[in-house]
């Protein structure tokens, strides 16, 4: 593998976690205001 396709791979790693941490974190908000109510 070349530097370039691993840096291509880190980036879309990263904007993959980027995009699920963002979701996640709005499921996590909905979950615990379900729990608590």
């Amino acid at each position: 593998m070349t530097m370039k396709e691993i840096l291509t791979l880190l980036v879309m790693q990263f904007s993959c976690f980027f995009v699920l941490q963002r979701v996640g974190l709005r499921i996590e908000m909905v979950f615990l205001m379900k729990t608590i109510i």
